[in-house]
């Protein structure tokens, strides 16, 4: 199927795919088919651990014959090379933000351009509404501390969250984000892995404080002074710190 899209296409200088076992292994058989540099770009939450014993060499074949891979975090640069990739053809390239787009707003203007409670302290999550990412697990956390506290879920998926303290859940326009959390008092993700975390990013480049989780990927990622790192699988950790941030907002 890559390949009869890129015969469509016509010619390119190169191919260039995301994840490696989906975009970075098309990537790779067009490079070599049509004789063309091949480049994959590794975001994955897991990588080495996810693979099967029988996934394994496929992928070290995949990692092998490419002409660059390009590594989120150092995590996955360790793992590429654990797989046979050679390091010489390894980039680590973190994502970053769009500085110009995600940065500080007014609160209030923003809430009243988005029609929502002015005098509520509103939780955003944004992200798959998988277990994963722990949706439902914020929203139980906010749930549980029977304060003015209110859920905004910006996502779409099976785990979609509702009930009296969701004011909003759904997908938005990506050029809308700034928006919602800069309306928000406090970003919360209890993400069970990363590779590097977009939304994380873009919640601290629009300044308000950040709830995640206390993993190793976000650790990597993050001063370990700039979030609040909590158990990922704990309601109640969650809970403490959104009530911590509500009692005490300095």
């Amino acid at each position: 199927a890559a390949l009869n899209a890129c015969n469509k296409i016509g010619d390119q200088d190169f191919y260039y795919g995301k994840f490696l076992r989906y975009g970075g292994t098309a990537a790779q058989k067009a490079g070599n088919k049509l004789q063309k540099p091949s480049f994959v770009d590794l975001g994955e939450s897991s990588l080495y651990s996810r693979l099967t014993k029988t996934e394994k060499p496929s992928a070290s074949k995949v990692l092998k014959n490419l002409s660059g891979v390009i590594c989120v975090s150092k995590r996955l640069v360790n793992e590429s090379i654990k797989l046979g990739a050679n390091p010489e053809k390894l980039l680590l390239a973190p994502n970053t933000v769009d500085k110009n787009k995600f940065k500080p707003l007014k609160q209030e203007e923003c809430r009243k351009r988005l029609n929502i409670p002015l005098d509520r302290f509103i939780v955003i999550f944004v992200g798959h509404f998988i277990d994963r990412k722990g949706p439902l697990r914020v929203q139980k956390a906010i749930d549980s501390l029977n304060m003015n506290v209110k859920g905004v879920f910006l996502g779409r998926g099976e785990q979609k969250p509702s009930g009296r303290n969701v004011l909003f859940a759904g997908s938005v326009k990506h050029d809308e984000l700034p928006l919602w959390l800069n309306a928000s008092d406090v970003f919360v993700l209890p993400t069970l892995a990363e590779g590097h975390c977009n939304a994380i990013n873009e919640a601290m480049a629009c300044g308000i404080p950040v709830i995640t989780s206390d993993i190793n990927d976000i650790r990597d990622n993050l001063h370990k002074d700039s979030a609040i790192l909590v158990n990922p699988r704990s309601e109640t950790e969650i809970a403490d710190a959104i009530k911590r941030l509500l009692t005490y907002p300095s």
